[in-house]
């Protein structure tokens, strides 16, 4: 188990280090990454953000679905499914995703902004909260 996780993990670092320049070959390591551990979300995940940062709208809702069958328990997945869903004009559906992060997360403060915003009917995009992690992260590691 723990050799197929590292080639996993291999495929995940090889299409986190190309998505820019060939998305597709990108996704390809991560279908390797999912075949080589059927059991892990974690291709999918990064699969998801990946259609996030590309404005794939349709993509990311896929991705998040399937990461979110693997692991229901993912408040991450639910938030930026959440979004994904938002972008698409599905509010309802948006915010029903967003309510299920709150409720795997609800010490996260970032989440109950969001909720209210989508509640408003706001549209957020998901390259707006990789601003506020980052920030997050310089400000804990100065």
């Amino acid at each position: 188990k723990r050799g197929v996780r590292f080639a996993e993990t291999g495929e995940i670092d090889k299409a986190i280090a190309v998505w820019q320049e060939d998305p597709a070959a990108a996704y390809a390591h991560l279908d390797s990454a999912r075949a080589l551990d059927p059991l892990s979300a974690k291709p999918d995940l990064v699969g998801g953000a990946i259609a996030a940062r590309l404005n794939d709208g349709a993509k990311m809702v896929s991705l998040f679905e399937r990461s979110l069958d693997r692991n229901p328990h993912s408040w991450y997945a639910h938030l930026e499914l959440g979004l994904a869903e938002s972008l698409r004009g599905r509010q309802s559906v948006a915010v029903e995703e967003v309510r299920r992060a709150v409720a795997l997360n609800p010490r996260e403060p970032l989440l109950q902004e969001i909720l209210l915003r989508l509640v408003r009917g706001e549209r957020i995009a998901p390259s707006s909260l990789d601003a506020v992690f980052v920030d997050r992260i310089s400000a804990r590691t100065g």
